[in-house]
């Protein structure tokens, strides 16, 4: 085991950001060799058998990624990442054959910069079973579907992930209805439970004037804000919405995208 002398922080630097690069590129089975390398070097690096099991996880290889979890919770049982895995991992086989059949688009984090009114995370009501869920990964393209009154989320390979959000719904059907256009994305997901950034990608003129989510409440407004604490005034019944909407930083970007839990392979 390579002792954390300058030399060896800067190579484990640079793998590890060799192996969090790969998998945002969707480079899946070179990822799976940058973190291998990595732990043969670093075996006791928690974040790298992580990474591995996400990686074994896009590929469709459970096993391997049931493998990585399992050493990272036996060198620190807490950590959260790996249990969440495991758990998503409970609901399928060693190897789920048709997983791959189709290339999954994932979206890039810079189509959610924000514009002021233009994006927001939802999480889902009614969400699939979790054997569904496991499937999902953030960053996945999803679309929204409009039926009857509700609003159903969908991935790419059609299946059904759950409902907008009450507080979101009806005012999206709505603006959907009147022409307004949105894209979404997979910004985390658990065992039971999934949250999608959504944005607006175009907006009809019949609906100038009218936000889809919260506007700012002033300049340099931050998305961290608890439910409660700010009221907006919007042009309808549904004029509270108290949101995380997407910040102009990058790093919180790709937080909300989920991109964040890539680099500790969540």
């Amino acid at each position: 085991m390579a002792t954390l002398d300058g030399q060896n922080i800067r190579y484990h630097e640079q793998q590890a950001g060799l192996a969090i690069s790969l998998a945002m590129e969707g480079k899946w089975q070179e990822a799976v060799n940058a973190n291998k390398e990595l732990i043969e070097r670093f075996p006791h690096d928690v974040e790298a058998h992580n990474r591995l099991g996400r990686a074994f996880m896009e590929l469709g290889d459970y096993a391997g990624a049931r493998q990585a979890y399992s050493r990272s919770l036996e060198l620190d049982q807490h950590n959260t990442i790996a249990k969440k895995n495991m758990g998503r991992l409970s609901h399928l086989g060693d190897r789920q054959q048709a997983k791959k059949k189709i290339q999954h688009h994932k979206v890039s984090p810079e189509i959610f910069v924000k514009e002021s009114g233009k994006a927001a995370v939802i999480a889902l009501e009614q969400p699939a079973p979790a054997e569904v869920l496991a499937r999902s990964t953030t960053g996945e393209e999803v679309s929204l579907n409009i039926a009857g009154e509700r609003l159903l989320v969908q991935d790419e390979r059609g299946d059904y992930l759950g409902r907008v959000e009450a507080k979101y719904e009806r005012r999206l059907v709505r603006l959907m209805n009147g022409g307004n256009r949105y894209t979404g994305a997979i910004s985390s997901v658990g065992e039971n439970e999934i949250k999608i950034l959504v944005k607006e990608v175009y907006r009809h003129p019949s609906q100038a004037g009218r936000h889809s989510f919260a506007p700012e409440a002033a300049k340099g407004f931050q998305p961290a804000v608890r439910k409660g604490m700010l009221r907006y005034e919007l042009d309808d019944e549904e004029s509270e919405v108290t949101d995380e909407e997407v910040s102009d930083d990058r790093g919180d970007r790709m937080g909300d995208l989920g991109f964040h839990e890539i680099s500790a392979g969540g």
